[in-house]
């Protein structure tokens, strides 16, 4: 098995680029920047410090290793990417009923949610049972997490996810090959870690910050300042963006800001899913754009109240200037889905089903002229608002 060290903080050459291994360096790439925060306690500032870099090398080198050797920790390969090609090639699984039905389309949808909802609870289950652990502890004692047999028997039953359940001995057993031990009693179990004997300060830390929606996001992310904080800045999500994205993300900020938009950043959910942060930029209780962001990607995204601002806003564009509607047009996505939300919109380019809940534009990886288009066509959002 490969070294804790095996991944280096950025981005490695992949040994095989299949989706496990892109979900891995996803986890990986999403950890916050170390820093440390000493929260009031009745542990020592060092032994509380030292902790934390132990807990934040635990579970980067946990990722590390994963990266390197997928199959060690149990992670289903290869029946996801080979289900994907053979879809890409049967022409995506059909096309849609003149009724907006998703017909066999929806059955593959169904597959690739499974298929991938399987590996990544297989990345996702490590970190999540130190998690459980972590929250149901009773005491710390000189890096000692002390359960209850009740409450550590219970850690182990929240293990059992849909997509794994009966399958979790191996997994508790690969986090034992790691250094973790608990050694179990008839009343109380006592959890340590042989390689890293302070990390579980590290752990109690995240787990012990004041709850709020973004708790489990911080621990995710085993960022220690932001856990004993009320909520993640702006300025938090532009530490995980490129240099060119953060500019975008930045000059969208501006202009919002300018014009008395609050922010409010949404927790990420789940992280091997693709969730990033999401941000929304509200006045009056509407939400007027936003963004997704992460490591990997930016997505700006422009709000309409409902399908009819739409197709409203599309035959404007068309009718100032054509280009300008064409690429608006573009930056509508489809939905096949058989959600009731799905609905269907007419464009300048012909009829398009869209998300109905979401009624929005969006805007992947935007250049700096496409900031200002984005901006612009704000501006005549706001203009047909007033009229």
């Amino acid at each position: 098995m490969p070294g804790r060290e095996a991944v280096l903080w950025g981005r490695p050459m992949p040994p095989k680029d299949d989706a496990p291994r892109r979900s891995i360096l996803h986890c990986l790439r999403m950890l916050a920047p170390f820093r440390e925060a000493l929260p009031p306690s009745e542990f020592a500032d060092s032994d509380m410090a030292e902790g934390e870099r132990q807990f934040y090398a635990f579970i980067k080198g946990l990722y590390g290793e994963m990266y390197g050797d997928p199959a060690f920790f149990l992670i289903p390969q290869g029946e996801y990417d080979e289900y994907m090609e053979s879809l890409a090639l049967q022409g995506a699984g059909g096309e849609e009923d003149e009724d907006g039905g998703g017909g066999p389309h929806e059955k593959a949808d169904q597959k690739e949610s499974r298929l991938r909802n399987r590996f990544q609870q297989a990345i996702r289950f490590y970190a999540a049972y130190l998690y459980e652990l972590g929250t149901r502890a009773q005491r710390l004692e000189k890096g000692v997490l002390v359960l209850s047999a009740e409450d550590w028997r219970e850690a182990r039953k929240a293990m059992e996810w849909p997509h794994l359940r009966g399958e979790n001995a191996p997994r508790f057993q690969r986090l034992q090959v790691l250094g973790l031990d608990e050694q179990v009693e008839p009343k109380l179990v006592y959890v340590t870690c042989r390689e890293f004997p302070k990390m579980l300060y590290g752990l109690w830390a995240l787990c012990a910050a004041p709850k709020n929606p973004y708790h489990y996001a911080n621990y995710l992310r085993l960022d220690y300042r932001a856990a004993w904080q009320k909520a993640p800045s702006v300025q938090d999500v532009f530490r995980t963006l490129t240099p060119e994205r953060a500019a975008a993300a930045q000059a969208i900020h501006n202009a919002m800001t300018a014009k008395g938009l609050g922010l409010y950043i949404k927790p990420l959910r789940e992280i091997t899913s693709g969730a990033r942060w999401k941000g929304e930029y509200r006045a009056g209780g509407r939400c007027t754009a936003g963004f997704y962001a992460d490591p990997d990607s930016l997505t700006l995204c422009l709000y309409f109240g409902s399908p009819e601002e739409v197709s409203a806003m599309s035959a404007r564009l068309w009718r100032q200037e054509p280009v300008l509607g064409a690429w608006f047009d573009s930056k509508l996505p489809e939905r096949r889905c058989t959600c009731p939300h799905n609905c269907r919109v007419r464009l300048g380019d012909g009829p398009r089903r869209i998300c109905g809940m979401a009624c929005r534009a969006e805007v992947e990886d935007p250049s700096f002229q496409e900031v200002q288009t984005c901006l612009s066509v704000l501006a005549l959002l706001e203009g047909a608002q007033t009229e």
